[in-house]
């Protein structure tokens, strides 16, 4: 799928260093499973980014009792949460 200039012109600064995002998330290992709790900056910085657009969409995310974003990472093999992990900044 090919996207809108303006998100194309983004990207390019983003690669480029000239728009830096503060992304907010708090990785958690619950009983369920390990989650990742985001707010909407970085949930919309994760859907753009197209080498995580193979395996995380909107439909990825809940939202929990607290009204906070929620990506569960249990579903994910090894090297689609390394993506995540270094896009994230998350060392394991």
């Amino acid at each position: 799928m090919k996207q809108p200039l303006n998100e194309q012109f983004r990207r390019m600064q983003k690669l480029a260093g000239i728009i830096t995002e503060n992304l907010n998330f708090d990785y958690q290992d619950k009983e369920t499973g390990p989650i990742i709790v985001m707010d909407d900056n970085t949930m919309d910085a994760i859907l753009d980014d197209p080498e995580l657009q193979d395996y995380i969409n909107p439909k990825s995310f809940t939202r929990n009792n607290k009204s906070e974003i929620v990506l569960g990472v249990d579903n994910m093999d090894y090297e689609q949460f390394d993506k995540l992990a270094k896009f994230l900044g998350i060392k394991y």
